[in-house]
C-alpha cells in the first residue's frame, strides 16, 4: 500500500510537471495573410507564434481554420519554417500555409493551440485553456487585391511594478489602407472569450489594495491609441504574468462612393511578464511630424537618454524600411558591436524618398529605445515614439496658358515627373490671381484659394482647352489656373500645386459684352454692408449674343 501510494504521488508530480511545461511555451501569436493571386483568390498564411525558450514543449501542435467550410489543417511541432532565437526567452516560430478560396466573401483564418501558460493572473485557469488567434480577410473584386497589415514589432519587452509599460504593434499595411488599432478579450476558440478575463489595471485595482499609476495620481490606466497604436498600461501593481490581446483593422476608402470600408483585421494575443525593479525607462527624443516631396533625402538623428546613466540601444521599425524601392535605413543597428550604447545614445535615420513613396496617409516611424540596467536592478525598460512622415507628389510643372478664339483658352503642361504613380491630373481655375506657396502639408488645393476644379483628365495628357462647358468664358475677365496630380489608389495621396498662370479674355469683333471692372467692399454689416460695383456700358453689346431685354 505505502508502495502504491509513493507510486501515486510520483504519478501525480509527473503530471503536474507534464501540464506545467505543455502549458508554458506558447507567450504570442497572429497571422498574417498575403495575396499570391488576385484572379484565383489565392493566399499565403503566416502563423507567428512567441513561444517561451524555457519550456520543451514544441510550438505547431494546433489546427488552423480558413473559415470557408474546408478541411483545417495542421503542423508539424518543433518544425517551423523558420525560427530565431530573440533573446529575453522569447523564440520566433513561422509556419506558412497556402490556401485559394471558392470565391469572394468575407473569411476569418483560425489557429487554436493547447494550451496558454500556468498561472496567468487576469483569467480563470489558464493552464486549462486554449491558445486562439484569428484574422478576417474581404476577397471581393470590388474592393481590389488586399493583404492584411503586418506587425514588425515583436513582443518582447517585459513589465516593472509601478512603472508605465509600453508596446506597439508596429502595423503596416503593404496596399496602403488606413490601420486602426483596438482592444479586445483574449478567446480560446470562436467567439469564446477566455474565462472571467479582466484588463490588466481592473485586475490590479480589484486585488492589489492602494495600487495606483506610475505618478501615484490615480489608479491604473490601460489604453491603446486607435491611430498611432501605443498600448500604454500605466501601471503595474504586482509582479505577475498577464494576458493581452488587440487587433488591427485595415481601411480602404473609396472616393466614388465617399466611404470608408473595413478589409479586415489581425489580431495580437500577448503576454506580459511583471517583475519587481529598480529602474527608470529611458525617453527618447524624435523630430516633428513632417512632409517631404518625393525626391527629398530625409535625414534626422534620434536621441535617446537614461535617467539612470544605463546603456541603451535604440532602434526602429515601420513601413519605410518595408519598401521594395530605396526603403529607408538606420545605423548604428541594435545588434552593432558598438551597442549598446552610453546615454545619451544616438542612431542615424536616412530616406531617400521617390515617387513610389508618395500616398495619402503618412508613414509611421517608430522608435523604441531601450536600457541595460545591471542584474539586481531588474528587466531592461523601453520607450516608444513615433515619427509620421508623409510623402508628398511634386508640383506639376511647365504649365502655360494662351487665349483662343470664341473665349476659350489652351492649356499646356510638362509631363509629369511621377507619372508612373499618378494617375490623373486635376485642372483648377479661379478668376483674378491668387498667389500663395503651399506649406510643408498642404497638399492638393486649398479651399481659401477659391479656385474650382474645372476637369480631371489622365496623367499622360498634357494639355486641355478650356470652354467653360461650352458656353465660353467671360470677355475681360482674367481666368487663372493650376494644376494638381492626384495619385492612383489604395495609397493615393496628391501633388503639391502647381504654380499660377493667367490669362485675360480680350474682346472678339463685334463680340463685347458688358464686364464688371470693379468690386469694393466699402462697409461690412451683417445687415447694411455695402459693394461698388463698375462695369461697362452693355449698349454696344451684339444682341445675338446677348438678347434683350437688359436689366440692373
Amino acid at each position: 500500500m505505502r508502495r502504491y501510494r509513493l507510486s501515486l504521488v510520483l504519478m501525480l508530480l509527473f503530471l503536474m510537471a507534464t501540464v506545467r511545461v505543455y502549458a508554458t511555451h506558447i507567450r504570442a501569436g497572429e497571422i498574417i495573410a498575403e495575396l499570391l493571386d488576385c484572379q484565383s483568390n489565392t493566399y499565403r498564411f503566416t502563423l507567428i507564434g512567441y513561444t517561451d525558450t524555457g519550456s520543451t514543449v514544441l510550438f505547431g501542435g494546433g489546427e488552423m481554420k480558413f473559415g470557408d467550410g474546408s478541411a483545417p489543417i495542421g503542423f508539424t511541432p518543433g518544425n517551423p519554417d523558420f525560427f530565431q532565437d530573440l533573446g529575453d526567452e522569447v523564440a520566433l516560430n513561422i509556419f506558412y500555409a497556402e490556401h485559394t478560396f471558392p470565391g469572394p466573401g468575407t473569411y476569418t483564418i483560425s489557429y487554436r493551440e493547447f494550451n496558454r501558460n500556468a498561472s496567468v493572473a487576469n483569467m480563470d485557469n489558464s493552464v486549462n485553456t486554449p491558445f486562439y488567434i484569428e484574422t478576417q480577410i474581404v476577397v471581393d473584386p470590388f474592393f481590389g487585391c488586399n493583404n492584411t497589415p503586418v506587425l514588425l514589432n515583436p513582443p518582447l519587452d517585459r513589465a516593472c511594478v509601478g512603472k508605465a509599460f509600453f508596446h506597439n504593434g508596429g502595423g503596416w499595411d503593404f496596399d496602403g489602407d488606413s490601420l486602426s488599432y483596438h482592444i479586445v478579450v483574449n478567446k480560446q476558440d470562436v467567439d469564446m472569450p477566455v474565462v472571467n478575463y479582466r484588463l490588466p489595471n481592473v485586475y490590479d485595482i480589484e486585488t492589489v489594495p492602494g495600487v495606483t499609476n506610475e505618478d501615484g495620481t490615480g489608479p491604473p490606466t490601460y489604453t491603446l491609441d486607435p491611430v498611432s497604436g501605443d498600448l500604454i498600461w500605466d501601471a503595474p501593481g504586482t509582479e505577475d504574468e498577464y494576458n493581452i490581446a488587440f487587433i488591427v483593422k485595415e481601411w480602404r476608402y473609396f472616393p466614388d462612393l465617399n466611404e470608408w470600408f473595413q478589409m479586415g483585421y489581425v489580431t495580437r494575443d500577448m503576454q506580459i511578464l511583471v517583475e519587481d525593479c529598480d529602474n527608470e525607462r529611458p525617453e527618447l527624443t524624435i523630430p516633428e511630424d513632417t512632409c517631404v516631396e518625393a525626391g527629398t533625402l530625409l535625414e534626422e538623428v534620434i536621441r535617446a537618454d537614461d535617467p539612470d546613466g544605463h546603456r541603451i540601444t535604440i532602434s526602429s521599425f515601420g513601413g519605410p524600411y518595408e519598401l521594395s524601392s530605396s526603403p529607408a535605413t538606420y545605423n548604428p543597428q541594435p545588434d552593432d558591436p558598438v551597442n549598446p550604447q552610453p546615454t545619451p545614445a544616438f542612431i542615424d535615420f536616412q530616406w531617400q524618398t521617390n515617387c513610389s513613396h508618395v500616398r495619402s496617409l503618412p508613414y509611421q516611424i517608430t522608435f523604441k529605445a531601450k536600457d541595460f540596467p545591471d542584474r539586481l536592478e531588474g528587466p531592461s525598460l523601453v520607450d516608444f515614439d513615433t515619427w509620421e512622415v508623409t510623402v508628398v507628389g511634386p508640383a506639376p510643372e511647365g504649365l502655360t496658358a494662351s487665349p483662343l478664339t470664341g473665349r476659350r483658352v489652351s492649356l499646356d503642361w510638362n509631363q509629369y515627373a511621377c507619372e508612373s504613380f499618378a494617375g490623373t491630373m486635376q485642372v483648377w481655375r479661379r478668376v483674378d490671381s491668387y498667389e500663395f506657396e503651399p506649406d510643408n502639408c498642404e497638399v492638393g488645393m486649398p479651399d481659401y484659394a477659391g479656385y474650382t476644379l474645372i476637369a480631371t483628365v489622365p496623367i499622360d495628357q498634357i494639355d486641355y482647352i478650356d470652354t467653360n462647358n461650352g458656353a465660353g468664358l467671360d470677355y475681360g475677365a482674367t481666368y487663372c489656373y493650376r494644376l494638381v496630380a492626384e495619385y492612383k489608389l489604395p495609397s493615393g495621396g496628391l501633388s503639391y500645386a502647381s504654380e499660377e498662370i493667367c490669362v485675360t479674355i480680350e474682346e472678339d469683333e463685334g463680340q463685347f459684352g458688358p464686364v464688371i471692372t470693379k468690386v469694393s467692399v466699402l462697409e461690412t454689416d451683417t445687415e447694411n454692408g455695402e459693394i461698388e460695383l463698375q462695369w461697362t456700358s452693355p449698349f454696344d453689346a451684339d444682341q445675338g449674343l446677348y438678347p434683350p431685354p437688359y436689366t440692373y
